[in-house]
């Protein structure tokens, strides 16, 4: 289902994936403002892979490139259409500039549970103290022209809670040559993020405090 979100600041567009009575999900957030697909295109099928496992999500585009602070609020208000949705425990993934934008907006969401960047820019050192709480997960390709792979090693060896790395050999930026380990290892992580579906928070609470390294 497609949906619109209007803003004094402009619109921008998301695609929601979900069943009657779930309480998980998951925001996918794309590479530009044209597309919401995200990395080799495996959002659309992740999303439909999570839905049968109770799991519903949120394909969200950019509003406006490259511009964090505007991103961060509409992927705020991408969470806040999550909660009101009684989506209470949602998984928060971004890719290339996006993925900072998912740590950011990470940090300050309740109700996000965990953040995966992918191919990510770079964040601040007080954004990763805000996340101590929240579980990482970084994914990069080892040849990245875009984003270097020092970025995600300075985040993994900065962060002050749970964080996860795992670089891929000789993949580029869009991580195409590794689509289907990527998309595996990503559903891997949102699954154990999330917890069984009557797992509740306590959970939830148990995995943000492991050291993933």
């Amino acid at each position: 289902m497609r949906l619109d979100f209007h803003t004094t600041r402009g619109d921008f567009r998301a695609f929601y994936h979900t069943s009657p009575g779930l309480q998980r999900g998951v925001v996918f957030i794309g590479g530009s403002q044209a597309e919401v697909d995200g990395p080799a295109s495996i959002y659309p099928d992740l999303a439909r892979d999570l839905l049968s496992d109770g799991i519903a999500s949120l394909m969200v585009s950019c509003r406006v490139p490259h511009d964090c602070a505007q991103c961060s609020i509409d992927t705020l208000l991408a969470l806040q259409y999550m909660d009101d949705e009684a989506l209470r425990d949602v998984a928060l993934v971004g890719w290339s500039f996006s993925g900072a934008v998912a740590l950011i907006a990470g940090s300050f969401a309740r109700n996000v549970c965990g953040v995966a960047a992918i191919s990510t820019f770079d964040v601040s050192q007080q954004c990763l103290r805000r996340l101590s709480s929240k579980p990482i997960l970084l994914l990069h390709g080892e040849s990245d022209r875009v984003s270097s792979v020092n970025v995600p090693k300075r985040i993994h060896d900065q962060a002050a809670g749970s964080c996860s790395l795992i670089v891929y050999a000789d993949a580029s930026h869009n991580l195409v040559e590794v689509k289907n380990k990527l998309r595996a290892d990503l559903q891997r992580w949102i699954m154990q993020t999330l917890g069984p579906i009557d797992a509740g928070r306590e959970v939830l609470g148990t995995i943000g405090g492991m050291r993933c390294d």
